[in-house]
């Protein structure tokens, strides 16, 4: 038996064809997700649902090409963004991404004479923490400012829009773990909140069925076209990026994981709902949850300061012998292996999702220390400590935990990272044999809708590391 995993990412598309019997990763396949939807401001982040959707099943279709056993395809990807859907479930407006900031724009509503953005003002009238490019955020932006599409029934994220029409359903299903990305949701009742979303004065109708299993959306269509009839092969309902991720890198002996790319995150497992400070309790599958903490700036400081190299170089009129994440990496090492007085480097440099007006800053600086690898080791462990911030919030038991996964191509292709991060946590770091850990994930997981695995534990069976 073999499965497909989608990760509907931001920027690409990755599609992972894996053995369930294994583990083996057979086959992966990245296209670009060039789908972005040209407007005139700024603070519009779209996408074409239409397009995504096709670039999906042409993924699907070629690892369908000669093989005959694949029995379950999951999907997974971008959190947070919403789409409008019809009666007849098809997108009646652009995908409107995590990275969306109309919610960020200043409301018509002002209180005491002072501007409030549209998230300040539903998060004053419902008592939830809201950000703009949470969905709800964004749908209650066009409740209020009469932009919902006529023929809207229904919202949801991408990757429920995607598992929906691969199915050929109509409605659209999702998990508790995409659920929970929009805002206004109730986690110990594992539902969204009505009583908040009425006070905020949207329908709660419009909102999907949410369920807390892992569980089928529909059975995989063999064709786009709607006379064909469904196959064999299921689809299980969508998994958050985050989750799926989670999944696809935490074997049964670990609990903690590092994910470092553009962005970073740090997730633990735990069985029981935790109250914490400004890292997140997040629903995982049944009655399980992450408690993860999700840097703003993250691994993208690092790309920041290979900028600023990249801008030198320009300035000379030069280009550099080697790749400038290589200079980095090398001139950061050296620093780090002389054990010299360091450089530390705040990495907030887009503040927190506490406060948002925090910066980043560089401090310790002397004559000697002024140079680039101090800059560059210390931006690394800028990263490792904006991550070791959650961490301290925790939970004893996690804490204890013997080991941490680290994920993500920002610490994947970094040995010196890997070497910080140990070092921070005191923790043995362990990586995962697959680099497409989300796509690999969300496989896993439609094998174990579809009950071709019987647990979660058999899942965690599957994990191999480098």
């Amino acid at each position: 038996m073999k499965a497909v995993g989608i990760d509907i990412g931001t920027t690409t598309i990755c599609g992972v064809l894996l053995d369930g019997g294994t583990g083996e990763l057979l086959d992966s396949r990245t296209l670009s997700n060039d789908t972005a939807v040209r407007t005139e401001n700024d603070w519009e982040h779209l996408q074409d649902p239409e397009k995504i959707l096709e670039k999906c099943r042409r993924i699907l279709e070629a690892f369908r090409d000669g093989e005959e056993d694949i029995v379950s395809v999951g999907v997974t990807g971008q959190m947070h963004g919403i789409l409008y859907t019809d009666v007849g479930g098809r997108a009646v407006s652009p995908l409107y991404t995590w990275q969306d900031r109309r919610g960020d724009l200043p409301c018509k509503e002002s209180r005491d004479g002072k501007e409030e953005t549209w998230a300040g003002e539903l998060s004053r009238k419902t008592g939830y923490p809201a950000a703009s490019g949470f969905g709800l955020v964004t749908h209650y932006y066009h409740v209020k400012n009469g932009t919902v599409p006529r023929e809207a029934v229904s919202l949801c994220t991408i990757p429920d829009y995607i598992a929906m029409s691969l199915a050929g359903e109509k409605r659209p299903l999702m998990h508790q773990s995409m659920a929970a990305s929009l805002g206004l949701y109730d986690l110990k009742g594992s539902c969204f909140d009505q009583r908040a979303i009425q006070a905020a004065g949207m329908d709660p109708g419009i909102l999907p069925e949410v369920t807390r299993e892992h569980q089928i959306v529909g059975r995989l269509k063999e064709s786009a076209g709607e006379e064909n009839q469904p196959g064999t092969c299921v689809v299980s309902v969508a998994l958050g990026d985050n989750q799926a991720s989670f999944l696809g890198s935490v074997g049964p002996e670990e609990r903690l994981l590092l994910n470092v790319g553009t962005g970073s995150q740090i997730s633990a497992y735990t069985d029981r709902l935790i109250e914490t400070g400004e890292a997140e309790c997040r629903p995982y599958l049944g009655e399980t949850w992450l408690i993860a903490g999700s840097p703003l700036c993250g691994g993208y400081a690092y790309s920041l300061l290979k900028r600023f190299v990249e801008e030198i170089f320009e300035m000379e009129g030069t280009a550099p012998v080697h790749s400038v994440y290589e200079l980095l990496n090398r001139w950061a090492g050296d620093v780090y292996e002389q054990k010299k007085r360091e450089v530390q480097v705040d990495t907030r440099f887009n503040g927190s999702r506490k406060d948002p007006g925090l910066t980043g800053g560089i401090f310790g600086l002397t004559e000697e220390s002024f140079h680039l690898g101090q800059f560059a080791l210390g931006t690394l462990k800028g990263i490792c400590e904006d991550l070791y911030r959650y961490y301290r919030e925790f939970p004893r038991e996690v804490r204890e935990s013997t080991g941490i996964v680290g994920s993500g191509n920002g610490i994947r292709m970094n040995p010196l990272l890997q070497k910080i991060c140990s070092e921070r946590f005191g923790k043995e770091m362990k990586i995962p044999r697959y680099s497409e850990e989300a796509g690999y994930g969300t496989a896993l997981f439609s094998l174990l809708a579809g009950g071709y695995y019987r647990s979660l534990e058999e899942v965690q069976t599957r994990i191999r590391y480098e």
